[in-house]
C-alpha cells in the first residue's frame, strides 16, 4: 500500500484522513460516470417510452456533454481558487435534484434538459479531484492515483451495464434515478466535511495567478505543439469512447448482432471491468516507463481494435465481443489513465487546475460532438445497411485514432516528469 504523504507544513492531515477523501472523491466520480454511461443500457426502454429515433437518441446523450465540456475550464479556475470542498459538494447537490428531474421527465424535451443540468453539475468534480490528489499527495504517485480515481469512475461505468439492467428490469428506470438522486444528495454532505480544503500554501499561487505573468506562461505553455497535440488526443480518442461505451457500442450489438439485454449489459460490464483494472496499471506504468510512452503503445492497440471492428462488422459471435469489450476497456482505459498524467510533464503545480480544466474540456466537447454526430451519420448512412454503416463509422474511429496516436509520437515521446519544470522554465 502507498504511503500518504502530507506535505503541508502548516497542518498534516493523517493518513486516514488523505484516504477517506480520496474515497469520496471517488465515490463522486462514480456518480459522475453513472449519469454519462447509463443511456447505454436504458436506452431501448427510453426509445420506446418516448418514441425516439436514432437521432434523438444522439441528442439526448450528448446533452449531458456540452455543459460538461463547458464547465472544465471554470471548474479548474475554481479550484485553484476555493480547492475541492465546495465545486464537489454543490455539483453533488445539483446533481442529485437533475436526477430527481431525470427520473420524473414526461417528454423528451424534459429528458435532455434534466440530462443538461445533470451534466452541468458533475463538471464540476473530476478536475477539481485531481487538482486535490496533486496538491495534497506526492507528485511521484500522481499517475497511479489519477489511475484510481478513473478506476473508481469505471464502477459506475460498471454499474450502467449488469446491475442497471438487472435493476431496470426490476423496478423500472425512473426508480433508480430517484435513489441515485437521493444517494447524490447524502454524499454532498459527506463530501462537505470529508474533503480537505485548500492547503495555506495555495494562497500565494492565487496571488501569482493574478498576474500578468502566470497569464502570458499559461498561454506559451498551451500553445506548444506537444500540448496542442495532447489536447486534439483528448478530443478524439475520448470523443469515439465516450460516443461508442455511453450509447452506440450498446445500439450496434443489438441492431446488428441482435444481443439480447442480458447478453449486452455483460459486455458493457466486461468494458467497465477492463477499464477499472487498466487505470492504475496504466498510471503506475507512466509512473515508471513514462507518460508518453505508455500512451503511445495503449494508442497503437487501441488503433489496431478499431480497424479489427471495422473489418469484422456483421461476423462477431458473443464470445468475440466479450473479448473485445474487455480488451478495449483495459486499452482505453491505459490511454485515459496516462493522458491525464501527462498533464504533469507541461507544467508545475501551479498550473494543474487550468491545464486538467482545458484538457477535460477538449475531452468532453469530443463526446458531445462525436456522441450526436454519430448519430447523425449512421442515420445518413442507413441506405447502405446498418452493418456497412458501422464498418465505415469503425474504419473513420481507426483513421482518426492511429493518426493522433503517430502524431504524439512525434511530438512527446521523449517528454519525462522532470520535464515539467524546464517548461514553466522555457515559457517565462
Amino acid at each position: 500500500m502507498y504511503n500518504l504523504p502530507a506535505p503541508s507544513k502548516e497542518r498534516t492531515p493523517s493518513n486516514v484522513k488523505l484516504a477517506i477523501m480520496v474515497v469520496v472523491l471517488g465515490l463522486a466520480y462514480l456518480f459522475s460516470n453513472f449519469h454519462r454511461l447509463s443511456l447505454s443500457v436504458i436506452s431501448p426502454n427510453l426509445a420506446a417510452d418516448f418514441n425516439i429515433d436514432t437521432a434523438g437518441l444522439g441528442i439526448l446523450g450528448s446533452a449531458y456533454f456540452y455543459p460538461y465540456a463547458a464547465m472544465q475550464i471554470p471548474a479548474g479556475s475554481i479550484f485553484d481558487r476555493f480547492g475541492a470542498r465546495l465545486p464537489v459538494s454543490i455539483s453533488l447537490v445539483i446533481a442529485g435534484i437533475g436526477s430527481l428531474w431525470f427520473g420524473s421527465a414526461k417528454s423528451l424535451t424534459e429528458l435532455v434538459i434534466a440530462r443538461g443540468f445533470i451534466g452541468l453539475a458533475v463538471a464540476f468534480i473530476y478536475v477539481p479531484a485531481l487538482g486535490a490528489l496533486r496538491t495534497w499527495f506526492s507528485e511521484k504517485n500522481f499517475g497511479v492515483l489519477t489511475g484510481l480515481m478513473l478506476s473508481m469512475g469505471m464502477i459506475g461505468a460498471l454499474s450502467t451495464s449488469v446491475p442497471l439492467a438487472f435493476l431496470s428490469k426490476l423496478y423500472g428506470w425512473r426508480e433508480i434515478f430517484f435513489v441515485i438522486g437521493f444517494v447524490s444528495l447524502a454524499l454532498a454532505v459527506l463530501s462537505w466535511f470529508t474533503v480537505l480544503g485548500k492547503k495555506v500554501e495555495q494562497k500565494s499561487t492565487v496571488v501569482t495567478k493574478k498576474s500578468a505573468e502566470y497569464g502570458a506562461n499559461l498561454k506559451k505553455i498551451m500553445l506548444k505543439p506537444g500540448f496542442i497535440i495532447v489536447v486534439m488526443w483528448f478530443f478524439f480518442f475520448a470523443g469515439t469512447k465516450l460516443a461508442f461505451q455511453g450509447l452506440w457500442g450498446a445500439q450496434y450489438f443489438s441492431s446488428v448482432y441482435h444481443f439480447n439485454p442480458d447478453q449486452i449489459s455483460l459486455t458493457l460490464l466486461l468494458l467497465a471491468v477492463g477499464n477499472i483494472v487498466g487505470s492504475p496499471l496504466a498510471g503506475r506504468l507512466a509512473d515508471i516507463f513514462g507518460n508518453f510512452k505508455i500512451l503511445v503503445w495503449t494508442g497503437l492497440l487501441c488503433t489496431i481494435l478499431w480497424g479489427y471492428m471495422a473489418l469484422v462488422s456483421g461476423a462477431m459471435p458473443f464470445s468475440m465481443a466479450s473479448i473485445f469489450y474487455l480488451v478495449l476497456g483495459l486499452l482505453s482505459g491505459g490511454c485515459l489513465s496516462s493522458s491525464f498524467s501527462s498533464i504533469r510533464t507541461f507544467a508545475s503545480k501551479e498550473y494543474s487546475g487550468s491545464l486538467l480544466g482545458f484538457t477535460n474540456c477538449a475531452a468532453f466537447l469530443g463526446g458531445a460532438i462525436m456522441t450526436q454526430g454519430t448519430g447523425s451519420l449512421l442515420k445518413m448512412l442507413s441506405y447502405m445497411g446498418i452493418v456497412t454503416s458501422y464498418r465505415i463509422l469503425y474504419f473513420l474511429f481507426f483513421i482518426v485514432v492511429g493518426l493522433l496516436t503517430l502524431l504524439l509520437y512525434l511530438t512527446n515521446w521523449p517528454k519525462k516528469l522532470e520535464d515539467s519544470q524546464e517548461v514553466v522554465a522555457s515559457a517565462r
